[in-house]
């Protein structure tokens, strides 16, 4: 699956990586299609730099990687990094408590992937900046709601936050 994956990539299919394939895919350079969303440890363990000197200054290794390898990076943590590989930064502040939850990354990775359809379907073609930091700022707007400020938070509750206000702004 993996394999296809890829050479959907190459042909101009988006691919959005977390996790694993974040791992799997670390020596690869893309074709400026994917969008890869580490978080701090998942970065460190693809690009052998230390956790601590990443999160001191984590804009010009995010850059290097994101030009290096030809895909935009959507850097998870209590602010939200978009970097594109032509160096083009975005910054999405996070600092919501609910987004420390176990299963929000899954959330962001979901997020973007049915952005990158959305786009794809309706012709306008794939904006792996744009796309990254849609996702990241539904996500963020999600767990901000007030119907969950408060309590503890599950992903689930997150999503159909979520739910809501993309489907609002899609109809």
């Amino acid at each position: 699956p993996l394999r296809r994956a890829l050479e959907d990539e190459a042909a101009g299919v988006p691919l959005i990586l977390d996790a694993d394939a974040i791992f799997l895919t670390r020596d690869r350079r893309f074709h400026g299609n994917a969008i890869i969303t580490p978080h701090p440890g998942e970065f460190a363990a693809c690009t052998g730099v230390s956790r601590e000197e990443l999160l001191a200054d984590p804009l010009p290794f995010l850059r290097g990687t994101a030009a290096e390898r030809n895909v935009f990076i959507l850097f998870k943590g209590h602010v939200l990094l978009i970097v594109s590989p032509e160096g083009r930064m975005g910054v999405v502040d996070g600092m919501v408590p609910a987004l420390a939850t176990g299963g929000t990354g899954d959330l962001l990775a979901g997020f973007c992937a049915a952005i990158a359809a959305r786009m794809r379907r309706t012709g306008k073609g794939f904006n792996g900046f744009t796309c990254a930091a849609a996702a990241a700022a539904l996500l963020v707007k999600a767990a901000k709601s007030p119907a969950l400020r408060g309590k503890f938070v599950d992903p689930l509750e997150i999503a159909g936050e979520a739910a809501v206000l993309a489907g609002s702004a899609w109809l």
